[in-house]
């Protein structure tokens, strides 16, 4: 969670919320896990903070639900930094990656993360085994010691929380990717209007080729060279522009429509934290 959607927890002072964590899973093995949480980036930049606990798969090959609750962090100075960077986290962990993750004792209160805690309740997942299954759904984090059904959300509301942190532009051929122009002859660019402002300033995520992309200019259709460049960029993050070098001069200031031009064309943009 961002740091600025965290503040709701009060955590670093005396009114701090405990949280509640549920969630399904489903797995062919059966044993113990661990459900960790984190502060990333505390107010002040102190160490980051952490809290472990220990959860039990009782029976392979069935669904179970978990419900994990912990106290809030109520320490002085340990609360969330109110901004768009790490700030809550949690993590289910089922394996060891050596002692470095899983040799000390868990956290059963907020206390300064080593690592070394993050992993020693455990299935051994990923070591005994390429036929492992592992299935989650239904997870849901809360304020309060009480796990509440499910919150199901409409279609669009869910699409445009996922694009605040990653945008598909374009997928396939013949997509219209959006109108752009000639900057130079040598140069052709294209604005892209965002669904909503992304989390910070995105990545352009891409895949090319020859021939993947098309230009119509003048009544004349060409391909576009190589790769996208993501150029510019406005400060609220809701329009890109990108630039690229067309097989063929053009003309400076003329108008064009871009399209994709392969079933592999793609372009998406990228703003997770």
């Amino acid at each position: 969670m961002e740091g600025a959607d965290s503040q709701c927890t009060n955590f670093g002072k005396p009114t701090a919320s405990p949280l509640t964590l549920s969630f399904w899973v489903k797995s062919n093995r059966a044993g113990p896990f661990n459900v960790n949480f984190e502060n990333e980036l505390p107010i002040g930049g102190g160490a980051d903070r952490g809290y472990q606990t220990k959860q039990i798969l009782n029976q392979a090959d069935t669904w179970e639900y978990k419900v994990v609750t912990i106290e809030g962090d109520s320490v002085a100075g340990m609360g969330f930094t109110n901004n768009n960077l790490k700030g809550l986290c949690f993590e289910i962990s089922l394996s060891k990656a050596g002692s470095a993750y899983g040799g000390g004792t868990p956290q059963s209160n907020w206390n300064n993360l080593s690592n070394n805690q993050r992993s020693v309740h455990n299935l051994n997942f990923f070591g005994d085994g390429t036929a492992n299954y592992w299935k989650i759904t239904g997870v849901q984090l809360e304020l309060g010691k009480i796990a509440t059904p499910f919150e199901h959300r409409s279609y669009g509301e869910e699409l445009a929380l996922c694009q605040r942190y990653y945008y598909q532009h374009v997928k396939g051929t013949n997509q219209f990717v959006g109108m752009g122009d000639f900057y130079s002859a040598t140069q052709i660019d294209v604005m892209i209007n965002l669904p909503v402002p992304m989390r910070a300033t995105p990545s352009l995520i891409q895949t090319t080729g020859t021939n993947f992309y098309l230009h119509y200019s003048a009544g004349v259709g060409r391909y576009v060279s190589g790769a996208w460049t993501l150029w510019k960029i406005n400060s609220a993050n809701t329009v890109v522009s990108l630039y690229a070098t067309p097989a063929q001069n053009g003309v400076a200031g003329y108008a064009a429509r871009i399209l994709t031009y392969n079933a592999a064309s793609s372009l998406a943009l990228k703003a997770e934290i």
